[in-house]
């Protein structure tokens, strides 16, 4: 039986995807490679902080995506959306219910 470890998802996505965008624009291009490397390492590194959140399966892995898409391409935004797809989500309480106006 063999223990390799599988590649996540997330991880091939962020392997294929640029690949297949530095062929595309080298073959449509006259930039030399090195331009179109760069900005294949930029893409990447944009699209980070929604790749961790959805190989992680976090809970608001949307606004995480959303955020990263809108405010993203500032630093802050970005950073703010990779912080938070590095957060553990609190639990939630299953099968608890409370009347209105009772104290949980």
């Amino acid at each position: 039986m063999s223990h390799a470890r599988e590649l996540p998802n997330w991880t091939i996505f962020l392997i294929v995807v640029p690949c297949v965008m530095l062929m595309v624009l080298s073959h449509y291009t006259d930039a030399p490679i090195g331009s179109l490397v760069l900005l294949m390492i930029i893409t990447v590194a944009y699209w980070l902080p929604s790749g961790c959140a959805w190989s992680r399966r976090h809970r608001n892995t949307q606004a995480i995506v959303a955020l990263n898409l809108f405010a993203g391409w500032t630093f802050v935004g970005w950073v703010i959306a990779m912080c938070w797809a590095l957060t553990v989500p609190a639990p939630t309480l299953k099968g608890v219910q409370s009347s209105p106006g009772e104290p949980v």
